[in-house]
């Protein structure tokens, strides 16, 4: 919505533009007129939109043409007045204001001001149906005719209110005069509010999904006979426009079409604002990504409310019941969207999803729990399109929270993952969050999260894999650090993690060799190797659940080895070539085979 309206009375001389602006201001008729009034500015809390106004006098005797030109460019509003007592102002509206006004700033909204109706004519002349109708069908920038008196202060009030309204919620972006119909932006956006407010997707807005939206947008429900009324308005006159089920999208679209006709233009406006959209029915910057302050050392989570949202929307989408989200039912989703806002063939590989790929309730609540972290915008997008915004203070800023470094305090972990394992790091995060899927090949992921349970408490715990200059990041509550006790390389690398790491509580895994390095020498090292990571194996789930823990309560931090059902790569062995190797290579392979 604009921030300030500016008017611009324009018209012959001493059709009383002057006597207008300073009845409106004194509230009495001006003894003594000047030639041209100052501007004046109507403070925001007096006006009935809320928005300062000014208001702008023009004198054809006191400034010139391009004074004139200027003043135009710069209103919202042309209010052009004429005297309803000389035929000659009449007449000059469309041989000489209209056509200037158009010339100059085209599309222009104007609102025609007939003064002195408290004069009885001189002659005889049109009545105001008679004289502004063809004008309006003429002139598609013409908003509205009000007829007033200056001297007994009839309609001064309404003239500056239609100005007003013309600006902050113009008919131009909503309706074609010309074809009598919406345009097709605005039936866009209108079917748009539709989709998100037809809760059960069934094509129709039944009473319950009705009074939602009524509460949502004007805050306050539809009294039973009000909302009767309303759909026996949509049967009489638009045959399929309410159904068993409600009022369909053709009904809810006809609804608008008569608001607009009527000239309740404010109805749709406030309907389209509250879902987020601009004078030029796009989602305004403000909505998309309002800003986030976030402190250095702090990170984003999702807050309770916007948990909530996502999940029944996920019910919402989940048509058939089965716990996940089919790709069509994706794309019914993101039908509200302009793009996809996943790559859903990959999905799996980041978040807990069916063997078809379909993400579950958890994957789905990962999956945003994860852009919060990474890059809020993207989640910010989402819940803009899909309409998570539905009040004056209950902005996607609710949608998270920023927390600081304590874990005690935090529903979301950040764990890194360090290490260039390869095929066997890609497979370390895949099973993280899809434990029960085993794929023969894992493309490698930046971020994985799933829902763990750590005592009676439920987190979300995102790993992340980074790079070298990366680990040292402040806001990191524990991280992994993958080895290949076989290798220098590797053993060097998680040293020099360690280092980084020192602040960070750490797991070390020891991974299956990546190579052959028979005539390596492995360094002596103090790395305290824990568990052992094998593709596949059930036990890894001790891994990650011990991950969790450490995150959650970093001075719990074990230096325990695994059970003796798991593989001991100790500071001591990792020293050790020759038999012990070959030894744990045969060990290996056993226990893939199995």
């Amino acid at each position: 919505m604009p921030r300030d309206v500016r008017i611009l009375l324009l018209g012959d001389p001493s059709v009383g533009k002057t006597s207008l602006i300073m009845a409106l201001v004194t509230e009495e008729f001006p003894e003594t007129v000047p030639r041209r009034a100052e501007e004046i500015t109507i403070p925001a809390e007096v006006t009935p939109e809320h928005v300062p106004t000014h208001i702008v006098d023009f004198s054809a005797t006191e400034q010139d043409e391009e004074s004139l030109e200027t003043e135009i460019l710069k209103a919202n509003v042309v209010c052009v007045v004429y005297s309803v007592d000389k035929r000659e102002s009449v007449e000059n509206i469309t041989t000489h204001w209209l056509p200037l006004i158009r010339k100059k700033s085209p599309k222009k909204p104007v609102i025609l001001v007939g003064n002195k109706i408290d004069l009885e004519a001189t002659e005889s002349l049109p009545s105001l149906t008679e004289a502004v109708l063809p004008i309006m069908d003429e002139f598609l920038e013409v908003e509205t005719c009000v007829e007033c008196s200056a001297k007994t202060l009839m309609n001064i009030s309404e003239v500056f209110y239609f100005a007003q309204k013309a600006v902050l919620h113009p008919s131009e972006p909503l309706y074609s005069a010309e074809e009598k119909k919406l345009k097709p932006d605005c039936v866009a956006a209108l079917s748009r509010v539709f989709s998100i407010c037809d809760y059960d997707k069934d094509g129709a807005l039944s009473d319950r999904e009705l009074n939602d939206f009524q509460c949502r947008c004007f805050n306050a429900p539809l009294m039973p006979n009000a909302l009767e009324e309303v759909k026996e308005t949509v049967r009489r006159n638009l045959e399929g426009g309410v159904t068993s089920q409600g009022l369909t999208l053709d009904g809810f679209l006809y609804l608008h079409l008569v608001f607009i006709q009527r000239g309740r233009h404010e109805t749709t406006w406030t309907v389209l604002r509250r879902f987020g959209y601009d004078i030029n029915l796009q989602l305004n910057s403000e909505y998309l990504e309002p800003r986030v302050n976030i402190p250095p050392g702090c990170t984003l989570e999702l807050s309770g409310m916007c948990v909530q949202y996502l999940r029944d929307l996920f019910h919402q989408y989940d048509l058939d019941m089965d716990g996940c989200l089919s790709f069509q039912e994706q794309q019914l989703m993101f039908e509200l969207c302009p793009h996809l806002m996943w790559n859903s063939g990959k999905l799996m590989y980041s978040v807990n999803c069916s063997s078809q790929g379909h993400p579950t309730l958890d994957g789905f609540l990962s999956y945003w729990a994860i852009q919060a972290m990474k890059d809020y915008r993207v989640l910010f997008h989402f819940l803009a399109f899909t309409g998570y915004i539905h009040g004056d203070t209950d902005t996607q800023l609710s949608a998270v929270k920023v927390k600081a470094h304590s874990p005690e305090d935090q529903n979301t972990y950040h764990c890194a993952v360090v290490g260039h394992g390869g095929p066997c790091k890609a497979s370390f995060m895949h099973q993280f969050v899809n434990p029960a899927y085993v794929a023969s090949e894992c493309e490698q992921a930046e971020y994985a999260c799933r829902n763990v349970s750590i005592g009676s408490v439920s987190k979300h715990l995102v790993l992340h894999d980074t790079t070298a200059d990366s680990h040292a990041d402040p806001a990191l509550h524990a991280a992994v650090v993958l080895v290949d006790p076989t290798s220098a390389k590797s053993i060097e690398d998680a040293l020099d993690a360690q280092q980084q790491l020192a602040a960070t509580p750490t797991l070390f895994v020891a991974i299956p060799p990546q190579a052959r390095h028979p005539d390596e020498a492995v360094p002596r090292h103090s790395l305290n190797i824990s568990f052992n990571f094998i593709p596949g194996a059930a036990q890894n789930d001790q891994i990650f659940q011990t991950l969790a823990r450490l995150a959650h309560n970093p001075t719990s931090q074990s230096s325990k080895a695994s059970s003796s059902s798991w593989l001991s790569w100790s500071g001591k062995a990792a020293v050790l070539v020759g038999v012990p190797l070959v030894l744990a290579f045969t060990v290996y392979k056993y226990r893939s085979s199995s």
